[in-house]
């Protein structure tokens, strides 16, 4: 789903900005994140459904030096990114302290450096990503990473939720479920939650409690990739890469369509009619890449759609598994009574699995409830 035209303008207007570029609206995004992947971006529609357009834009955005990347502990794939002091400084001459202060950002917050803390902050951060995708975005969200809330009871420390979502719609304390947290991790924090007073009297309606569940699945063995538009790129880029080092410059997209049409080269003829239809429709959504970026594009197309199908149907078996195992027995457990009261009172509590967030916000679907 893309939503360009409609965070834009949103964030554009509660700015008191006469414009802005995409790549402005990434680092806003980043901003208030702290941290972006990727599929994170990707997730939010900005630059289409596919990872390409964000990737480009990320890689542009770290060329300029506003941003710097870096691969995720104990992993080979997954990459993030955070803003540099110049992104910094970028958004400090565009937008206003007072609208930055009014998003609750802080640019000088830098992320965990712990190898458990780290994986948890970004994957926090997915039910912002999902939320900025609706198309009917008209106020945009304030997102707070382990925001502190009130305590009814005096305390030493003041508890903190992994995240807090402010919308027009109602407040949304998110807490992130790995999987690995145990029952008294878990009792904890809906006791100190219980403690509170965010889910008493008129609190009740504006104030959600959300579990996101996050369910890692080991990625399964390569096959050979089935999906044509792989082999007409892989094609594409070798006939491209003769090119560039036969006319000794870079070529972009755009320009290898039009010799591909026009040229006389012995190997174009490699390339059917309808490779050619193909590489024509992905030349206008991405004219300007470079053959190193159609490299990384080619990538996305190496999977069969089967296969994500299969990871999805497993992730859901983990999630629906850790609801039955964690949270459906909390509605047995007399040691929830309060809870319980609470739930019967209105209070809204939801289980929500990180892969399917953008299917549930804002948070319609099923939730756990007391009868």
């Amino acid at each position: 789903m893309q939503n360009t035209l409609n965070y834009k303008d949103t964030l554009i207007k509660e700015a008191g900005l006469l414009s802005l570029s995409k790549s402005d609206c990434d680092l806003f995004i980043l901003a208030q994140a702290n941290t972006l992947t990727y599929q994170q971006l990707s997730a939010t529609g900005l630059h289409g459904i596919s990872t390409t357009g964000g990737r480009l834009s990320l890689k542009k955005l770290t060329e300029q030096g506003y941003i710097t990347g870096k691969t995720l502990p104990n992993t080979n794939r997954v990459r993030y990114f955070i803003l540099t002091a110049k992104g910094k400084t970028r958004l400090e001459k565009i937008f206003s302290s007072t609208f930055l202060s009014t998003k609750q950002i802080d640019l000088e917050r830098r992320p965990p450096t712990s190898q458990q803390q780290l994986p948890h902050r970004i994957h926090t951060n997915d039910l912002y990503f999902a939320y900025l995708s609706c198309p009917y975005l008209e106020i945009l969200p304030v997102w707070q990473l382990e925001a502190r809330y009130q305590a009814a009871s005096e305390k030493q420390q003041t508890p903190r939720c992994d995240g807090l979502l402010e919308t027009g719609y109602g407040n949304y304390y998110i807490e992130l479920d790995n999987r690995t947290q145990g029952d008294a991790a878990l009792e904890n924090k809906l006791s100190q939650y219980m403690d509170s007073d965010l889910f008493l009297g008129r609190n009740t309606i504006k104030n959600a409690l959300v579990f996101t569940l996050n369910t890692e699945v080991k990625s399964p063995p390569v096959k050979k990739p089935p999906y044509s538009v792989y082999r007409i790129l892989l094609k594409a880029i070798r006939i491209w890469q003769a090119l560039e080092k036969e006319q000794d410059k870079a070529i972009h997209f755009s320009a290898f369509c039009d010799i591909m049409e026009n040229g006389s080269y012995p190997y174009l003829c490699l390339l059917s009619g309808n490779d050619k239809m193909i590489l024509r429709n992905l030349c206008r959504q991405y004219p300007d890449i470079s053959l190193n970026d159609a490299i990384l594009m080619k990538k996305e197309f190496l999977y069969d759609t089967s296969l994500q199908d299969e990871r999805v149907s497993n992730q859901d078996a983990l999630f629906l598994k850790r609801l039955k195992q964690k949270f459906y027995s909390i509605l047995d457990n007399r040691h929830y009574a309060t809870l319980h009261y609470r739930i019967r009172q209105g209070m809204r509590l939801y289980a929500i699995p990180n892969h399917r967030l953008a299917d549930n916000i804002p948070f319609h679907g099923d939730h756990i409830h007391v009868s």
